[in-house]
């Protein structure tokens, strides 16, 4: 595994990671910190599958 790919996998359990937090805080009625760390949660996988494919670009 690359140092990218180390990368990548720390964001996408970091994203993994916000997403368990803001299901935690919509069952305790925290909608506002729910969005906010599910956006987060968004955001690092987009960013993970972006280096991913700049690693291993396809054959057109």
């Amino acid at each position: 595994m690359t140092d990218y790919e180390e990368i990548g996998d720390r964001w996408i359990k970091q994203a993994v990671h916000d997403l368990q937090i803001a299901e935690k805080n919509l069952s305790i009625g925290g909608f506002d910190s729910a969005a906010f760390y599910s956006h987060q949660s968004v955001e690092k996988m987009l960013g993970a599958d972006l280096g991913i494919r700049a690693l291993h670009p396809k054959n057109p």
